[in-house]
């Protein structure tokens, strides 16, 4: 065999062993899965989103994370009325969180927002996206990910532009049936909430 055949015969191979790599292994990364997701936003795709990305699940907990703040603050701590504004608080999450995941869901797919969404509720959820700063984040890049079993954790970064900063949340995912991944918790969304309020600290001093 020629020289010339043995390179196209050696080239060959690698880009089967490449292939063979990027669909047996790589596309059953958790990487991979959020990538399918920024996809499914570019192309208005929400079913193909919602199977990497639990909105409910990510916006649940979060949601957590920002009472578990609230609750801390000296005014709500120090009051004998902490126990009630915990219960207010929980019992607003099941109605906040579908609002939120729902306008994430239209704005993917180029939908106006309902009309028919309960006006004191609205008004909560936006209050609540304004005190998270979490409408001034830009999307930059996604890490490698930490995979334990059918557990992992991806860090993505977003820039903040009232932080003036990048900030990377710990994206938790868990791994579905058909071996792709599904993003479930920013397990790091308090530290990011505690920057935020620390700016506003400084912002007020000023």
């Amino acid at each position: 065999m020629s020289k010339k055949k043995l390179f196209i015969a050696a080239l060959v191979a690698v880009v089967a062993i490449v292939l063979g790599w990027y669909f047996l292994y790589f596309t059953k990364t958790p990487v991979y899965s959020l990538n399918l997701a920024r996809e499914a936003v570019e192309k208005h795709d929400v079913n193909a989103f919602k199977k990497h990305v639990d909105m409910d699940s990510i916006i649940g907990s979060s949601y957590d994370d920002i009472v578990a703040m609230q609750l801390e603050d000296p005014e709500i701590k120090n009051s004998p009325f902490k126990d009630l504004a915990e219960v207010m608080f929980q019992g607003l999450k099941p109605k906040i969180v579908p609002i939120l995941s729902n306008e994430i869901y239209n704005a993917i797919a180029k939908q106006p927002e309902s009309s028919e969404q309960n006006a004191r509720e609205k008004q909560a959820a936006d209050e609540m996206k304004e005190k998270t700063g979490v409408k001034d984040l830009e999307f930059k890049s996604i890490g490698s990910a930490t995979v334990d079993g059918n557990s992992a954790v991806v860090p993505v970064t977003f820039n903040s532009k009232e932080l003036n900063q990048d900030v990377t949340f710990n994206l938790a995912m868990k791994k579905l049936d058909d071996g792709t991944w599904q993003a479930v918790k920013i397990n790091n969304f308090k530290e990011f909430l505690i920057l935020v309020e620390q700016h506003e600290k400084q912002a007020k001093k000023k």
